[in-house]
């Protein structure tokens, strides 16, 4: 347990992004995230630039060799995909 005694270990996961309008049921996630190796997370070098300073991921999905990038943007009660499609730059190796 860590923060406010919650057992972040056993929450569950649903299969959604938190918000207040919900504008479709179907998962935001592209197709070809679950299952995809990251090749990199973090937050954009400008933070400014998105909503809540943002999460930038890129990912391989299964069983293809073309790098591609979600990017999640925040409110205080919200999170949406501001962005998901092909990577065109190649991702830094830390």
């Amino acid at each position: 347990m860590t923060g406010k005694g919650i057992d972040f270990a056993s929450i569950k996961v649903v299969d959604r992004l938190p918000a207040r309008r919900r504008t479709t049921e179907s998962p935001p996630w592209p197709e070809g995230l679950r299952g995809a190796a990251i090749v990199q997370i973090g937050a954009p070098e400008e933070s400014k630039l998105i909503d809540g300073g943002g999460l930038v991921i890129d990912y391989r999905p299964p069983g293809e060799s073309e790098v591609r990038r979600i990017v999640l943007a925040f409110s205080e009660s919200e999170m949406w995909v501001e962005y998901a499609g092909i990577l065109h730059v190649s991702p830094k190796r830390a």
